[in-house]
C-alpha cells in the first residue's frame, strides 16, 4: 500500500515500512503469543502460566485496538484524495497529437527523473479532465 496519510491530524499517518510492520504485529504476533500463553497455561497449569484468560484476553484486546488504528489510517488515506506523504513523483497530462486527438501521458517531476533508477516505486497524480 502506499504511504498511509491522513486528510485530518486526528488520524494516523504512517510510511509503508512502520504501516506493515505494525500490521504484521496486529495480525500476527499479539494473537499468536495470547494463543501461546493459553496452550502453555493449560499445559503447565497455572502456578507458572497465572491468570491466561486476563493475559490471553489483554492480548486479543490490543489486537482489536490496533486493528481499528490501522483501518483508520488505511481508510484516511484512500479516501482523502490528497497527495501521499512524499509527494508525487508526476502527473498524468493531455497532450494533442498530429492527427488531433487527445492523448495521455506521464510526465515526471525533475526530482523523481533524477533519482529514477533509485526509486521502488512511482506515484503519479491522476488526470481529471475537468481541471
Amino acid at each position: 500500500m502506499a504511504e498511509h496519510a491522513a486528510k485530518t491530524g486526528l488520524a494516523l499517518s504512517l510510511p509503508d515500512g512502520i504501516y506493515n510492520t505494525l500490521r504484521r504485529i496486529v495480525e500476527l504476533v499479539l494473537p499468536g503469543i495470547g494463543a501461546f500463553y493459553a496452550a502453555l497455561s493449560q499445559i503447565w497449569g497455572d502456578d507458572i502460566f497465572p491468570a491466561p484468560h486476563k493475559v490471553v484476553a489483554t492480548f486479543a484486546a490490543l489486537a482489536v485496538l490496533g486493528g481499528l488504528a490501522l483501518s483508520a489510517s488505511r481508510k484516511a488515506y484512500e479516501g482523502s484524495g490528497d497527495a501521499p506523504p512524499g509527494g508525487y513523483d508526476g502527473k498524468v497530462v493531455e497532450d494533442i497529437n498530429e492527427d488531433g486527438k487527445a492523448v495521455l501521458r506521464l510526465q515526471l517531476d525533475t526530482s523523481a527523473a533524477e533519482d529514477l533508477l533509485n526509486k521502488k516505486q512511482l506515484v503519479f497524480k491522476g488526470y481529471d479532465p475537468s481541471a
